[in-house]
């Protein structure tokens, strides 16, 4: 009688490790797919970045090159006394969609992170609610039996 209470609750012990290692299973797949999203999303916003900060540079180089136009310019006005000729004060260019996107950037590394962690933490709890097929199959025939 104790003999057969104690391989019941192996069994149901076993049971419970089998639905758990189950449930774990999907909650795996589910953050690998959201791994995998994370990347693709990161890869993107790469490319994003690259094309931001060949628009920026150019916008810095032709504010630059303004920017001694209008030097040279309020120069000889300044000399020839006429304020009329002065020109007009170049605008910088906007990096804020840069900004936007860096920030973006960012805020996926802190989730790749976290997810990270926890498909690291889902396949240690696989390792852990794995039950060996021998003691599967020794504790189905002392049930049976």
């Amino acid at each position: 009688d104790i003999v057969l209470r104690k391989v019941i609750e192996d069994r149901s012990s076993i049971l419970a490790l089998k639905r758990r290692a189950a449930s774990n299973g999907v909650d795996l797949m589910i953050a690998k797919s959201r791994q995998r999203q994370l990347k693709m999303d990161l890869s993107q916003l790469d490319r994003e970045i690259e094309e931001l900060v060949a628009r920026a540079k150019t916008g810095i180089e032709e504010f630059n090159t303004a920017c001694k136009e209008y030097i040279s310019a309020f120069t000889l006005a300044f000399d020839d006394g006429d304020i009329q000729l002065q020109p007009r004060l170049p605008f910088p260019p906007s990096t804020q969609k840069l900004e936007a996107v860096v920030s973006k950037r960012k805020a996926i590394f802190i989730e790749i992170a976290q997810v990270d962690d926890r498909v690291k933490n889902l396949k240690f709890a696989e390792l852990q609610n794995r039950v060996p097929k021998t003691v599967m199959k020794m504790n189905e025939q002392a049930f049976t039996q």
